[in-house]
């Protein structure tokens, strides 16, 4: 990414992750009431949300520890000797 767009890239990545977090409880009302069924609807609907959560840390443990001495090397060599 060209240096004269770092501004309006993180200007996009803001805007996407603040529609992301305004619209979460939106989305959780409408799988409740429409994917589960009953008093447990949103029981159902929060777990459901947690084993995906699990599965995207899981995912993201793995191509963290494949990626982070690459990732790491850089500052280390920048790093001022003590």
């Amino acid at each position: 990414m060209p240096a004269s767009l770092w501004g309006r890239a993180e200007a996009v990545r803001s805007l996407l992750r603040d529609l992301g977090d305004a619209s979460a409880p939106l989305v959780f009302g409408i799988v409740s009431s429409s994917v589960f069924t009953g008093h447990s609807g949103l029981r159902d609907t929060f777990l459901l949300a947690v084993v995906a959560l699990v599965g995207a840390s899981a995912v993201a443990l793995v191509v963290g520890r494949r990626t982070y001495p690459h990732d790491v090397a850089p500052a280390t060599r920048l790093e001022p000797e003590r």
